[in-house]
């Protein structure tokens, strides 16, 4: 059975955050669960969208790669997300870790935007100001990119 419920810190225990959620603990049997929490600062679509709208961007500007997945599955890559997998037969290969919303809260997926930001103005289009990308995606999209980060303005 999976139950969602928010829950905060106070010293060693998980306090219900809602009248609802202290109601469906009480509803639980005096079993054992195993719980997976979750920090509720989770990434927004608008975050996601304007991540794509950069790499649409910054394709438009180079000759290297042909599309925005490319980019972006070379930007894990050259960022170090990536894992070593062992194959049957004693080989390894190496792929590329999810930047999902699953994987990378606001918080992960900021850091991943900001390091990719500077690849990007340094490696794939050098020369580029990264305050210029910023500034023509942001006209094209009308998403502020510090706005993103800003709370409640990013959901």
């Amino acid at each position: 059975m999976a139950v969602e419920l928010l829950v905060r810190p106070d010293y060693l225990r998980l306090v219900p955050v809602t009248a609802g959620d202290e109601e469906l603990i009480g509803t639980l049997s005096q079993k054992t669960f195993l719980a997976k929490l979750t920090r509720t600062s989770p990434r927004s679509v608008l975050q996601n969208k304007f991540y794509w709208k950069v790499l649409a961007e910054v394709i438009e500007h180079q000759e290297v790669y042909h599309n925005p997945m490319e980019l972006h599955i070379a930007l894990k890559a050259r960022l170090g997300y990536v894992e070593e997998i062992h194959l049957i037969g004693g080989r390894m290969m190496t792929v590329v870790k999810s930047t999902s919303f699953d994987r990378m809260d606001a918080d992960d997926f900021r850091q991943f935007m900001d390091s990719a930001l500077a690849v990007l103005c340094e490696e794939v289009i050098p020369g580029t100001h990264q305050s210029a990308l910023l500034r023509r995606v942001e006209e094209t999209s009308g998403i502020s990119y510090n706005a993103l980060w800003q709370g409640a303005k990013a959901a």
